[in-house]
């Protein structure tokens, strides 16, 4: 009798504690914005992404972290099971963007239950294989990785290399910002439009520059850097 109380009592706490929770034989995990189950690859433990969390499905931007539970990502939209993952499983009717900025696996067709989704930016290009049968436009680099038939009009620089990249529509603000970055030794100081910085990106009241049309009706491509300031 005291060994079953125990067992019980075991899973009130990995309950409450970590948010696991049996689903078809196997436990999963909620963790912030994701749910996911963990799989042993070549002798390592990794978390596979399979939906949303209630949390999560509320929200209209979304980044898929390299780590959760304290667990590696490996892939994204995994549903066990026959050794098939099935297309279009996560659903969301908030989501608007989803950024990946790690590498990843994916499934084709992962997101096109999520209705209101209109970006997914692939922010570490090598993750970007992705197609869709909604209308969904996939970024899967900056322009200044010459790939311009999907790239973003948005790149972020530390010291010379990518950092980030997002896209928005020209004459609008930035709504998203990317994570600080971080230099030893030094103090982040903002995002500034110039190598040299001179100006000063401000979030809240800085516009893209205006849309502009060619002589054949196409828009024309504009991209806006933004350097990151240290002292």
């Amino acid at each position: 009798m005291k060994k079953v109380i125990y067992f019980f009592v075991l899973i009130l706490i990995c309950s409450l504690s970590t948010g696991c929770f049996k689903k078809k034989d196997r436990e999963v995990y909620i963790s912030g914005d994701y749910i996911y189950d963990l799989h042993k690859v070549d002798g390592k433990t990794y978390a596979y992404i399979f939906d949303f969390s209630e949390e999560g499905a509320q929200k209209e931007v979304l980044i898929v972290p390299k780590e959760i539970g304290g667990y590696e990502v490996k892939k994204f939209n995994y549903i066990n099971g026959y050794g098939r993952n099935l297309k279009g499983k996560m659903e969301s009717n908030k989501l608007k963007r989803i950024y990946f900025p790690y590498v990843v696996g994916i499934e084709t067709y992962a997101l096109d239950n999520c209705k209101a989704l209109e970006k997914i930016l692939f922010v570490d290009y090598k993750t970007g294989w992705y197609r869709s049968a909604a209308d969904i436009k996939v970024y899967v680099s900056s322009c200044s990785e010459k790939n311009i038939d999907d790239a973003a009009n948005v790149t972020y620089y530390v010291d010379n290399e990518v950092y980030w990249f997002d896209d928005f529509g020209y004459g609008e603000r930035i709504t998203f910002i990317p994570e600080q970055p971080k230099k030893e030794g030094h103090k982040f100081d903002g995002w500034y439009t110039e190598e040299d910085f001179i100006n000063k990106w401000d979030f809240d009241s800085s516009l893209l520059p205006e849309e502009k049309i060619d002589d054949k009706g196409i828009i024309v491509y504009q991209e806006t850097k933004l350097y990151a300031k240290f002292i």
